[in-house]
């Protein structure tokens, strides 16, 4: 009965918050909180209190000190509270898809009626704030989820009467001592684990602004979760839940590392720097083997497939056998989640631990496009975010590599440019303007990072060229393509540009191996940019592969002879 009860609750509320979430929040909120409004607290707290035998769930006059420390002596049982706790979490999915519930904006401006969601903002937080710093146990992680939904939903809201801050910094008071109450001494694996995901998103969404003792004070309190790394630290928990906590400190804090070192804007790019200048090089070690470690048994967990296949693996993170097989771990595994663990890795290692790990990063890659391509009739959102996340994990490789002067195996390379290529037929993965131009981004960058010597293997020449020309193809017109390719996705300005990038990086790769004596690798490139230039019917693309070629000329007076010129022309 209780089941059904539970059921026919959640599908009555699913359909209330479609029109009126407010109240659904302020009925859950009266339920979780003991709190009375009108007496529809107490008529709310009885209605999943009674269990299969029809006993009530209030405290029992036999067991009332018991009762009393769950239930707080009045209002709903301890196990109704978690329930509809859950249902509360579960607003912010069953309210309509109107952008009004979302948008501060235009549900203040653009309508005068409606019940939309992001007004009720501040009731959230509050409800939230109270429940993460109650004194129930089992309620208070459930608390900081809650805000941590409220921050991943709403934090990327400007604050329309304030010009550059974040709707959501008006409740820096009540997320920062939510989050100081997840990192008491006190506090419960559990709570610590949901606190470490709410620091990192206050960091991201930039919610904490640029106050720098502030956001310092966040990153120490993540990094305190980094004992239970050192081998000699003991803890009374068991190892299941220990894992728990180290996975949920690597993740939160392979976040900070993809923020920070990733930013690239003049003020952010100072404090973030002066946030991971507060890291010492042990802690910096610890989360770049870390991350490695833990995106290593996500994959093994990922390569069993849905049926979770069973093959021989030691896992290099976890220890503990009920956490490998638990359902978030699986869930994480499947959903590509765990790449920005191998982003974090390659942006905050030498590049001589990159290259030890080359060949798992390559494979990680050509993993994680396979799924993409597979499922590309999935969730659109979803698809273009791991499209996007694989291409910076392709860029960090190459340009990490390169900075320390070393490059990617040939082998490598040659699996990295087959799979760009299978991308670049997949149309409905590079369907949108901003993910074209990371693509074709990415492309010139691995050119650019290549030594020229690489262009005497046949393998890799031959890729290159094909894989430069199919980007013209798809993305400027020209009437032939390879392999008879017909037109891409149409032409525009910053496709030509874009393609123009990809196409310089090539021909500097080729004029350096000119430079060392690689005539036939100079001369392979020259011909397919005399094949792209007569066959183009854009003139802008027409203009840009006219360029290409007055540079080659001039560059061959350079290094070839009168003769040598005549025979490569």
């Amino acid at each position: 009965i209780k089941k059904l009860l539970e059921r026919v609750f959640c599908i009555i509320m699913e359909v209330g918050c479609e029109e009126n979430p407010s109240k659904w929040i302020q009925f859950c909120q009266n339920v979780i909180l003991n709190e009375n409004a009108g007496g529809s607290a107490g008529d709310a707290g009885d209605f999943l209190d009674d269990d299969e035998d029809g006993e009530g769930g209030f405290d029992d006059p036999g067991d009332g000190n018991d009762a009393q420390e769950e239930s707080e002596a009045t209002g709903s049982c301890l196990e109704t509270r978690l329930f509809v706790m859950e249902s509360l979490g579960s607003v912010f999915k069953w309210v309509s898809e109107d952008d009004r519930h979302w948008d501060i904006v235009k549900a203040t401006n653009e309508s005068s009626e409606g019940d939309w969601l992001i007004l009720q903002l501040q009731n959230l937080v509050n409800s939230g704030f109270k429940i993460c710093t109650g004194n129930v146990p089992k309620l208070r992680p459930k608390g900081i989820h809650l805000l941590n939904i409220a921050v991943e939903k709403f934090g990327d809201q400007a604050d329309p009467d304030y010009e550059g801050h974040q709707l959501m910094e008006q409740y820096q008071a009540q997320l920062l001592s939510a989050l100081r109450s997840a990192f008491e001494e006190t506090a419960l694996p559990t709570m610590t684990s949901v606190g470490l995901e709410l620091a990192a998103s206050l960091i991201e969404k930039n919610i904490l602004g640029s106050d720098i003792t502030t956001l310092k004070r966040v990153v120490t309190m993540m990094c305190k979760c980094l004992d239970y790394f050192k081998p000699d630290y003991e803890s009374h928990y068991s190892e299941q839940i220990v894992d728990k906590l180290k996975i949920a400190t690597m993740e939160s804090l392979s976040r900070l590392f993809c923020y920070c070192l990733s930013c690239s804007e003049g003020s952010s790019q100072d404090v973030n720097s002066v946030l991971m200048n507060a890291l010492t090089e042990e802690h910096r070690a610890i989360v770049s083997m870390g991350c490695i470690d833990l995106a290593s048994d996500y994959l093994a967990k990922a390569l069993m497939g849905k049926d979770q296949r069973s093959y021989s693996y030691k896992c290099k993170f976890i220890l503990s056998s009920l956490m490998k097989k638990a359902q978030s771990f699986v869930t994480t595994a499947q959903s590509m989640k765990w790449l920005s663990l191998i982003d974090a890795f390659l942006l905050s290692s030498e590049p001589a631990v990159v290259k030890k790990n080359e060949i798992f990063v390559c494979s990680s890659i050509e993993f994680a496009f396979s799924e993409v391509c597979g499922n590309s009739e999935g969730d659109k959102l979803r698809t273009d975010d791991v499209t996007t996340d694989l291409l910076g994990i392709v860029d960090h490789l190459f340009q990490g590599l390169s900075k320390g002067s070393v490059t990617v195996d040939p082998g490598n390379c040659s699996r990295v440019l087959h799979v760009l290529d299978v991308v670049l037929h997949k149309d409905k993965l590079l369907s949108s303007e901003a993910i074209q131009k990371r693509f074709l981004d990415c492309v010139a960058l691995v050119y650019g990072s290549l030594p020229a010597d690489y262009l005497l293997n046949s393998d890799l020449r031959v890729k290159m060229c094909k894989l430069a020309c199919r980007c013209v193809v798809q993305f400027c017109q020209l009437d032939k393509g390879m392999n008879g390719a017909e037109k891409g996705n149409g032409e525009s300005v910053v496709a030509v540009s874009c393609c123009a990038k990809v196409w310089e990086a090539l021909l500097s790769l080729s004029l350096g191996a000119l430079g060392s004596g690689n005539v036939d690798g100079f001369h392979y490139c020259l011909q397919n940019i005399h094949f792209v230039f007569n066959n183009t019917t854009s003139d802008p693309v027409r203009k840009v592969f006219a360029g290409l070629l007055l540079r080659a000329v001039q560059e061959m007076d350079k290094c070839v002879s009168s003769a040598e010129k005549t025979q490569l022309l």
